[in-house]
Parts: C-alpha cells; structure tokens; sequence
C-alpha cells in the first residue's frame, strides 16, 4: 500500500522537475531538482473491530540547488505539484495533500556543486498525506 502512495507522489513531482527518490538520486544530478523521502505512514484504526483501512502519512521533499534560488525554485515548483492535490492511488482515495512545515535553505555540508567546489543549498518541505479503500465511506 506504501509503494502505491510513493509511485503517485514521484508521478505528481515529475512532470518537469528532476525528482528522485531518497536511494536513488544519481551520483552528479544537474541542479535544481527534488528528493522524496517517505514515511512508512500510520495506519489509524477505524473499527471496533480492529480493522485498519486509513493511512496517514508524512514525507519530506527536499529542494537542492547551486543557488539559493535554485533551491527555492526547486521548493516551490514541488508545492506546485503537490499542494491541495488528490492524488491518483489505485484502489485509494485520498485527502488533498498538505503543507506541514518548511525549514530554511541550508549549505548542505556532504554535497558540492559540479565544477565550483562549493555546498549545494537545500529547503525542505515536510507534507501530509491520508486516504482509505476506494470503497469506505
């Protein structure tokens, strides 16, 4: 159920942003571009009878940049995508997603720019996510 909700959240940032998953961004990325790292999510309990349908979870999307503004650009381009939207989950359905917090742009003090030697800046976002079965009411 997790990978479904993952799938849906790179689909929605990778309409003309560079988006990778937290594992997987390539060893030098072109700036500006984003990285996903999902929660495993909290599944609530819905039922007396213990059923568990919802899923909440939290992720963060991380804006890197050569520049604060790449940074910022990156950030803004990924609430684009992803703010207020339904996303597309098959046999889910979702609640808009959500805005948690915003920490501000940083050197990150493990990468460096191609060719310059100096830090590349992040932003991270952290959002909301929930949704249940297709067929709950």
């Amino acid at each position: 159920m997790i990978r479904e909700h993952v799938t849906a959240l790179m689909s929605a940032l990778g309409a003309g942003l560079d988006a990778y998953l937290v594992g997987d961004v390539p060893p030098e990325p072109a700036t500006p571009y984003v990285v996903l790292t999902p929660s495993g999510g909290h599944p609530d309990r819905d039922t007396l009878a213990g059923g568990r349908s919802r899923l909440d979870m939290t992720f963060s999307v991380t804006a890197v940049g050569a520049s604060p503004d790449e940074a910022l650009w990156a950030a803004d381009a990924a609430r684009d995508r992803l703010l207020d939207v339904r996303l597309s989950i098959p046999g889910r359905r979702s609640w808009p997603v959500v805005h948690g917090d915003s920490q501000p742009v940083r050197q990150d003090p493990l990468h460096v720019a191609d060719g310059t030697g100096r830090p590349l800046l992040i932003c991270v976002d952290t959002y909301g996510l929930a949704s249940v079965p297709a067929t709950a009411s």
